[in-house]
This record gives structure tokens, sequence and C-alpha cells, in this order.
């Protein structure tokens, strides 16, 4: 290998809980980090990180929580679909 890997510290924001997957996604230049909670005690949720100017860059966490309780119980992780891809 010639260069090393790096790692950036995303971070304590607080709603980690059993996290088990992440998933990305752009939108008009804003980046996004999606982060599933697997839970065996039912406290599942899904992660929302905006991460600002770029993926290095400042990050805001927001728990989506459980969406309405449609979560599964034993979740593993999302697919971010783009619903019109002309805006």
């Amino acid at each position: 290998m010639s260069n090393s890997p790096s790692l950036n510290d995303l971070g304590y924001t607080g709603f980690l809980n059993q996290p088990s997957y992440i998933t990305l996604a752009e939108d008009s230049g804003m980046y996004f980090t999606f982060i599933t909670n697997l839970s065996f005690t039912g406290a599942r949720s899904i992660i929302r990180n905006k991460h600002y100017g770029s993926l290095s860059g400042p990050i805001v966490p927001e728990n989506l929580g459980n969406i309405g309780g449609v979560l599964p119980s034993l979740i593993k992780g999302i697919q971010v679909v783009k619903d019109n891809a002309n805006n």
C-alpha cells in the first residue's frame, strides 16, 4: 500500500446506539450520511448527518427516530433514492 489511510473523527453525535451501517448520499452539493442503529431492545432509529461544505466539513446530526414504527427490529441498513432527479 503506497498511501496510508487517514481517519477523520466525526465527533460525538449523541445519537449513536449500536450503529450498524452507514449510507452516503449527495444532493445538490450537500452531503448526508445515514446511520442505522441496530437494537435488540426495540430502540432502533436512523440518524441523518448533514455535512456542510464537504464530507470533512462541520456535521449537524438529526435523530429521525423509528419513522413511525416502520423500521424492522433488526434493521441493517437503508438505501437512499432521489425522488425527482430534475430538482
